[in-house]
C-alpha cells in the first residue's frame, strides 16, 4: 500500500513541477520516487497483508511482479533522457500519466476484488490511450491512440459484462467468495457463471493482445512514441500477464474445465500467428509487436499448466521478456534520434557506430529466440517443462516449432548489424543513461541463468 501512495505522490509532484517549469529535475524526481516505492516492496517481502476489507491483497506474488514493473519503469525513464533530449515541449504530463498508468497496473495485480481489478485496469488503460497520442502532431500517433481507445473500450465491455455475470451467479465480487461458490457448486455451475468466465477470458485476451484479438497491437506499437511503446511492451505486458494469472489462480480454479481449453487454443493461435506474421515485417517495431503476440502465447502455457511451477515460470519469463525488449527498444530510440527509422536497413553496419549497443541488440534478439545460455532460453525451458508436467505436450510442440520460426526474424537484426555495410557513416549521439540501460539489461540476461535454481526456489 505504501508503494501505491508513494507513486501517487510522485505522480502529482511531477505535474506540479511542470507548472513551475522544472523540466530538468523531472526524471530525477521520478527515479527517486520509483526507488523509494521499490524499497517499500522489499520491506514487505514475506508478509501477506490485505487492505480495504480484502479488496487489495499483497503477498510475494504481487510483490515480485510489482518489483518487476517498477524496475522496468526505472529503465524506461532512463531511456527518456535520450528520447526527449531535443524536445522543447514540457514533459510533466507524459511522465505523470506514465506513473499513473504504473499505479493502475499495480492495483490491478494486487486486487482481491473484481471491482478493484477493473478500476486498476481502467486507470492503466485510460492513461495509455492518452500516452499513445501524446505526440499530437503525429498522424500515426493519433491513429494509434484512436485504435487503442476503441479496441480497449471494446475489451473493457467484455470484461465488465463477464464481471457482472460472475456477480449475478455468485453474489460477490471478491475473488475468494467466487472461488468458494464455484467449488461448492461443483458440476452444477450455472451457465451464467460459465459465460462470465469466458467473457472475462476474451476481455483479457484483448488487453494482452492474444490472437485472434491482437489486430490493434502492431498499429498501436508502431504509431505510438517509441518511449511509450517501450513502456507498453514491458510494464503493461507484465501487468496483463500477472493479472490474468491471478484471476486463473484465485477466481477460476474451481471451474478449470470451463476455460483451460479455451486458453490453450488461444495460446496456440498466438504462437502460430505471431511468429509467422513477424517473418514478413520490414519494420522492427511491427516485428516486435508480432513477437510480443507470440510471447504472449508462450506465457499462456504457464497459465494452462496450472501447477506449482506455473507462478515461478511466469515470473522468470516476464523478466526475460522485459529485459530483452527494453534493450531492443533502446537501440530503436537511438536510430530514430539520429535520423534513421525502425526498418532493418537502419541497422546496417551499426557495429561501426556503437559496439555496446550492437552487442545489446544482438543478445536481446538471441534471448527472445531462446538461445542458451541466456535467460530467454531458461525462461522458455521452465515454461515448457511446467506445461509438459500438466500434460500439454501438443501445445509445447507447437511452441517449440514457433520458436524455430522466430529464428528467421530475430536473426535479421543480427545479420544487418554485423554482416552488412553501413550506408550512413555519420556519428550517432548516445547518452550515458541509455548505455547504462542496455548494459544493465545485457548483464541480467547473462547473469540470471547462473542463479536460476535460487530464483526458482525462493522468488515466490
Amino acid at each position: 500500500m505504501n508503494t501505491i501512495v508513494t507513486l501517487s505522490v510522485i505522480a502529482i509532484l511531477t505535474l506540479f513541477l511542470g507548472a513551475f517549469n522544472k523540466k530538468k529535475i523531472l526524471i530525477p524526481v521520478v527515479l527517486v520516487g520509483l526507488l523509494a516505492s521499490a524499497g517499500f516492496i522489499i520491506s514487505d517481502w514475506g508478509n501477506e497483508s490485505s487492505y480495504f476489507g480484502d479488496m487489495m491483497i499483497t503477498d510475494n506474488f504481487t510483490n515480485a511482479f510489482s518489483m518487476v514493473m517498477i524496475f522496468s519503469t526505472v529503465l524506461v525513464f532512463l531511456l527518456g533522457y535520450q528520447y526527449y533530449r531535443t524536445s522543447e515541449r514540457t514533459l510533466e504530463d507524459v511522465f505523470g500519466i506514465t506513473l499513473f498508468s504504473l499505479i493502475g497496473a499495480i492495483v490491478m495485480v494486487t486486487a482481491g476484488n473484481l471491482a478493484m481489478f477493473f478500476i486498476g485496469l481502467e486507470i492503466m488503460s485510460i492513461a495509455l490511450y492518452v500516452l499513445a497520442g501524446s505526440n499530437k502532431i503525429s498522424k500515426a500517433g493519433n491513429e494509434a491512440a484512436m485504435k487503442y481507445f476503441l479496441m480497449g473500450s471494446f475489451a473493457s465491455a467484455f470484461l465488465l459484462f463477464g464481471i457482472a455475470l460472475l456477480y449475478g451467479a455468485s453474489g460477490s465480487l471478491f475473488h475468494k467468495d467466487i472461488y468458494d461458490y464455484a467449488l461448492n457448486a461443483g458440476e452444477t455451475l450455472p451457465l451464467m457463471y460459465k459465460a462470465g468466465v469466458i467473457l472475462m477470458v476474451i476481455g483479457m485476451a484483448f488487453k494482452i493482445a492474444v490472437a485472434p484479438f491482437h489486430f490493434w497491437a502492431p498499429d498501436v506499437y508502431e504509431g505510438s512514441p517509441t518511449f511509450i511503446t517501450t513502456f507498453m511492451v514491458s510494464v503493461v505486458k507484465v501487468a496483463g500477464f500477472a493479472a490474468f494469472f491471478r484471476l486463473a489462480q484465485t477466481v477460476f480454479p474451481s471451474a478449470v474445465d470451463v476455460w483451460v481449453n479455451t486458453i490453450a487454443i488461444l495460446a496456440a493461435a498466438s504462437i502460430i500467428i505471431g511468429n509467422f506474421t513477424a517473418v514478413y515485417q520490414k519494420d522492427m517495431k511491427r516485428m516486435l509487436a508480432y513477437s510480443s503476440i507470440s510471447h504472449t502465447g508462450y506465457v499462456l502455457l504457464a497459465i494452462v499448466a496450472f501447477n506449482e511451477y506455473s507462478a515461478k515460470a511466469l515470473l522468470l519469463y516476464s523478466i526475460a521478456y522485459v529485459l530483452a525488449n527494453i534493450a531492443a527498444f533502446a537501440v530503436l530510440i537511438v536510430l530514430r534520434q539520429n535520423g534513421g527509422n525502425s526498418e532493418y536497413e537502419s541497422l546496417n553496419g551499426f557495429w561501426t557506430k556503437s559496439k555496446v549497443l550492437s552487442v545489446g541488440m544482438t543478445l536481446a534478439m538471441l534471448s527472445l529466440t531462446g538461445i542458451p545460455p541466456l535467460v530467454g532460453f531458461i525462461a522458455k525451458y521452465t515454461v515448457f517443462v511446467s506445461a509438459i508436467e500438466s500434460g500439454w505436450l501438443w501445445l509445447v510442440l507447437i511452441a517449440v516449432l514457433g520458436s524455430m520460426v522466430s529464428i528467421f526474424y530475430y536473426f535479421r537484426p543480427f545479420i544487418n548489424i554485423w554482416f552488412k555495410s553501413c550506408e550512413n557513416e555519420g556519428k550517432i549521439v548516445v547518452l550515458p543513461s541509455l548505455v547504462i540501460v542496455v548494459v544493465i539489461a545485457v548483464l541480467l540476461l547473462i547473469v540470471i541463468p547462473v542463479f536460476t535454481n535460487f530464483f526458482v526456489s525462493y522468488s515466490i
